[in-house]
């Protein structure tokens, strides 16, 4: 809400629940009724009638053993029956892959996932006989990845999309004959390794000029390391939002001593170098993409931070 005053956004084009995880939909509600009567269209994930009510069986048994879990449901209710009254007046929209949305300002929107077979899996996943305490149903199946276009660039918004959905969104868009590159991308699911497919990243990358962002918070092992080395190694220039927990440091180290060293194995020595006590502090903070009048990527940090892999052989900088 803050960064939507402090930018002086009086009105919303669209706002999108891409999956029913509480980290990507608290906060919405608020955001909903705060901009109440002008909110133009209200995008959500793609589930059907006939299982929505088991749907909803399962959140509830998730969330109802602890006070903090009743409230997300709480919310999670809330955020449905907006969209039911919206709904009614055809300000809806429930995606899925290969749905062409309108397009804003002059800025092309499509929907790459999920595709038809990730919301039947899932589906059939839910409908498994069972107590709802025993479902086991992945619900990053239901991610909406979306690609938005201005002139010749292309930046991709992938939510929680698992590793299996990006082959599919790969396959579906060689056959449309789309290029799948961007100069800026989400990278999945807070750039864990079971939502990063890279045979299918190296298409996403554009020729070493990719921007590529991680939205990350500290206590879920996230982003992965792999993660970060590969699309170091695939040329992507990285952003995160905070410092995952083995990059929490005590003291600035003296990178000469890893002179001739390849970066896995010296960011392997980094890691070691770490403390609990150590404050935990955010990487860049919020990080921005913007595309310019010709399509150029624009990229705004709140913070300027330390990441061995944005510096040069020896060097070191914090704003510790």
């Amino acid at each position: 809400m803050a960064i939507l005053r402090e930018n002086g956004v009086t009105e919303l084009a669209f706002v999108c629940l891409t999956h029913p995880h509480h980290d990507h939909y608290l906060g919405l509600q608020r955001i909903l009724e705060s901009y109440a009567g002008r909110v133009a269209e209200f995008w959500t994930f793609n589930i059907d009638s006939a299982h929505l009510g088991k749907f909803l069986q399962v959140q509830h048994s998730k969330n109802a053993t602890t006070p903090t879990g009743q409230a997300r449901y709480g919310e999670l209710q809330a955020i449905f029956r907006t969209f039911r009254q919206m709904e009614k007046t055809g300000a809806t929209r429930r995606l899925i892959g290969g749905y062409k949305l309108p397009p804003h300002g002059g800025v092309e929107i499509d929907c790459l996932s999920p595709l038809s077979q990730d919301i039947n899996q899932y589906q059939m996943q839910l409908a498994r006989p069972g107590a709802p305490d025993a479902y086991r149903a992945n619900e990053n199946l239901l991610s909406s990845v979306l690609s938005l276009r201005y002139g010749s660039s292309r930046i991709v918004l992938s939510s929680d999309a698992p590793t299996k959905a990006w082959p599919r969104m790969w396959k579906e868009a060689t056959k449309r004959k789309e290029d799948f590159r961007a100069v800026a991308v989400k990278v999945s699911h807070h750039g864990s390794n079971h939502g990063f497919h890279e045979e299918v990243w190296k298409h996403i990358l554009s020729d070493g000029e990719t921007h590529a962002a991680i939205s990350a918070g500290v206590g879920y092992g996230h982003p992965h390391p792999k993660v970060i080395e590969s699309l170091h190694n695939m040329g992507a220039s990285l952003h995160c939002t905070n410092f995952p927990e083995y990059c929490l440091r005590r003291r600035p180290a003296d990178l000469s001593k890893f002179d001739g060293l390849p970066e896995r194995s010296k960011l392997t020595l980094i890691m070691l170098d770490q403390s609990n006590n150590a404050p935990l502090q955010r990487c860049n903070g919020h990080i921005r993409f913007d595309l310019d009048g010709n399509g150029g990527c624009i990229v705004d940090h709140e913070l300027d931070s330390f990441c061995p892999f944005h510096l040069p052989t020896g060097q070191y900088r914090s704003n510790q």
